[in-house]
């Protein structure tokens, strides 16, 4: 299933059912269960923001079906749906969040059904979609994100910021590429590699206490 208005339609009836404020800033999934201190971390980034003030980025965001097909020579690149646009970065926000009129105009398929929880407490059930293409300061990455029905603008989350390692310049209010690794990206793999060592027992070495890969 692919997003449109059958879909913005859907979303609309879940936020009001759910009874959803539209005032909200923060935009997070809702898992299952959460601890007391990762809500309070939680807590802790959203006023960092928002002491910091707001920062925007221009991103663009494609159809990563519609770029494959191009790039196989099945369209002409003039017929691959993208758009650019202008995102708030929040470090308070879990993953990208975009408007429905964004999606729409991207065509990208719906994967499920979310619960979120917005900045003033209240939840609803929100569309997720995914193969959008996300480009930011030279880099990029294939995503999903949620879509905030009748929203005006789109939000930067943490997974976004990782992944491409990304920091807030808190002086400039900036996005800005990471300096100690400006030509690609630098994963740390230290969670990863714990997993797998506690699934495979051997003798440690003095280079397994930290992990990362070069993102080239």
């Amino acid at each position: 299933m692919f997003w449109g208005r059958a879909s913005l339609e859907r979303a609309r009836l879940l936020a009001r059912r759910a009874g959803r404020l539209q005032a909200a800033a923060v935009f997070l999934v809702q898992p299952r269960k959460r601890d007391t201190a990762q809500r309070n971390r939680r807590s802790t980034r959203a006023d960092e923001v928002g002491k910091m003030g707001k920062v925007m980025v221009k991103v663009k965001l494609s159809n990563s079906y519609d770029l494959e097909n191009s790039r196989r020579g099945l369209i002409p690149p003039e017929e691959v749906r993208a758009v650019e646009i202008e995102a708030l970065v929040d470090t308070g926000a879990t993953m990208l969040v975009l408007p429905g009129p964004v999606v729409e105009r991207l065509g990208v398929p719906v994967l499920r059904y979310n619960d979120v929880r917005y900045a003033n407490g209240h939840s609803a059930r929100v569309a997720r979609v995914g193969d959008i293409r996300f480009e930011v300061l030279g880099r990029d990455m294939t995503c999903d994100a949620l879509v905030e029905p009748d929203g005006h603008l789109a939000l930067i989350g943490l997974i976004q910021l990782e992944a491409l390692d990304l920091i807030v310049d808190p002086k400039s209010r900036e996005l800005r590429v990471n300096p100690e690794s400006p030509d690609t990206e630098t994963l740390d793999l230290y969670a990863v590699a714990r997993v797998m060592q506690a699934r495979t027992p051997r003798t440690p070495h003095a280079h397994d206490s930290v992990m990362s890969v070069n993102g080239r």
